[in-house]
């Protein structure tokens, strides 16, 4: 069952900012990676986020601090890549995007989807 986090940050009053959703869409399992490379071959996919969840970016981005209930190493590597000068940046093309954590045997992606307030 997904489970929407509040916003991660409240947007300046008077200013007109984009904002973003991020929903996580799959959570990935290479069962055979994990058994040959990692210390705990029996890690399972990523224990922390689960298909579904969901967090409104609506306001500024600060790639130093996720929003709650997501994964700060997951956050660290999508942040960098949903924001432009400190807010959610759509791509030229529109539309939503995906963009997924770093960890080779057990990625989580997500999709962000944009829009104007």
């Amino acid at each position: 069952m997904a489970a929407a986090a509040p916003a991660a940050t409240a947007a300046m009053a008077g200013s007109s900012v984009r904002r973003c959703r991020l929903t996580v869409v799959r959570r990935t399992w290479a069962e055979d990676l994990q058994a040959r490379y990692l210390d705990d071959p029996e890690s399972g996919p990523c224990p922390l986020l689960s298909q579904g969840q969901s967090w409104l970016i609506d306001g500024p981005v600060d790639a130093g601090v996720p929003p709650r209930g997501m994964c700060g190493t997951a956050w660290a590597a999508i942040a960098p890549r949903l924001a432009s000068g400190g807010e959610c940046a759509a791509p030229a093309e529109g539309g939503p995007r995906l963009l997924s954590c770093g960890d080779p045997t057990r990625a989580v992606i997500f999709r962000v989807d944009y829009d104007e307030v």
